[in-house]
């Protein structure tokens, strides 16, 4: 069964080019091209976000015209590719595989070629573009494209090492670094503003002013586990392992019950922005059930027209649990602590400034 990641929105990327590695089907020994690669103006946050929230995908194989000349039938290639490209995607990502480009919030388009290797036989290279999912007129230019890959024709490596490597763009880059909380480059310019220092009081006031939240959710990208994996080879069970879907579905869960903010999709139309995130840490063995411990962190940033830009977090906390429940204790954390703000009178307020609770990278 394919499960999915989460999704909506628009991209341009850096495209790079490397020399291919022979048929072992490894990456080539230059940088793989990184999904947040260029500084973040609007256009590329909002397409790093679609890239980040997709959850259904539509599948297609391009023929390259040397490909086409043999050593197989082109009808026969691009079969055999496109099965392998679907593996791939099951195999390394929560992508659900749609029949309709239409339906799709991305399109994986797998290009595949000819190569000769050293004792002169033919492989085959193969190289992933991303594109959006619906079909579009003008500007089609590829959200994010792998480096070429080699491997016998006919095989599943290319394809699965390209997917793998879109995968491995994502967990490369931290979730404040894809929103534009965090800056892309490792050292602030000279000429570039560093984010802003907020008392405890103007932290406070942004919280509790606040009346609308977006959600933004992370984690793993691989598909997660099944009841049935968990009983045949001992993994945990699919409710203690990290699912950013669902960790997006505790939160508004949670804050809709809660009635004090009302949800927006976009941060950019929110007061406020929660970033959730979800990972797994090993726990104990019982038995033959290697459990794990879900871990999630919340931080809360500003939204509108801060969104996108880098800023420290108004409050952030960490919970973790056996049952699954670590991203609704995470959200109740910051419930009580927003509760306790409220109930402090103006005169308490102006005798001490209220202050938040210490905050808590995860």
């Amino acid at each position: 069964m394919r499960n999915s990641l989460v999704g909506n929105l628009l991209f341009l990327c850096v495209f790079a080019h490397a020399s291919q590695s022979l048929a072992q089907e490894t990456p080539s020994s230059s940088p793989p091209p990184s999904i947040a690669s260029t500084a973040g103006n609007e256009t590329e946050l909002l397409s790093r976000l679609l890239l980040v929230r997709a959850k259904t995908v539509y599948l297609a194989v391009r023929l390259e015209p040397e490909a086409r000349e043999g050593p197989k039938t082109p009808a026969r290639r691009e079969k055999q590719a496109l099965e392998w490209l679907d593996l791939a995607v099951y195999s390394e990502t929560r992508l659900k595989v749609v029949k309709s480009r239409k339906d799709a919030d991305l399109t994986f388009l797998l290009l595949v070629g000819n190569d000769a290797a050293p004792d002169i036989h033919v492989v085959s290279k193969e190289k992933l573009l991303v594109l959006p999912g619906s079909p579009a007129d003008g500007d089609l230019r590829p959200l994010w494209e792998s480096h070429w890959y080699e491997g016998e024709i006919g095989g599943y490596g290319p394809a699965d090492s390209a997917v793998a490597e879109f995968r491995g763009a994502f967990e490369n880059i931290t979730p404040e670094m894809l929103i534009g909380a965090q800056s892309l480059s490792p050292q602030p310019q000279d000429d570039e503003p560093g984010p802003p220092i907020l008392s405890a009081d103007e932290r406070r006031d942004a919280l509790i002013s606040a009346r609308t939240v977006a959600v933004l959710s992370f984690g793993p990208l691989k598909r997660k586990g099944t009841l049935f994996e968990s009983f045949l080879v001992g993994d945990a069970p699919p409710w203690e392992l990290a699912d950013a879907t669902r960790a997006r579905k505790d939160v508004e869960d949670t804050l809709r019950k809660w009635k004090r903010y009302s949800l927006a999709e976009d941060p950019r139309n929110a007061d406020l922005f929660l970033v959730i995130t979800v990972w797994n840490e090993m726990a104990e063995k019982i038995d033959r059930i290697q459990h794990q411990k879900l871990i999630s962190g919340l931080k809360i940033y500003r939204g509108r027209t801060l969104f996108g830009k880098p800023q420290p977090p108004l409050w952030s906390g960490v919970e973790s649990a056996y049952t699954g429940r670590s991203t609704k204790h995470v959200v109740e954390h910051f419930r009580k602590d927003i509760e306790g703000l409220m109930k402090q009178s103006p005169e308490k307020e102006t005798a001490s400034p209220a202050r938040l609770p210490p905050k808590t990278d995860p």
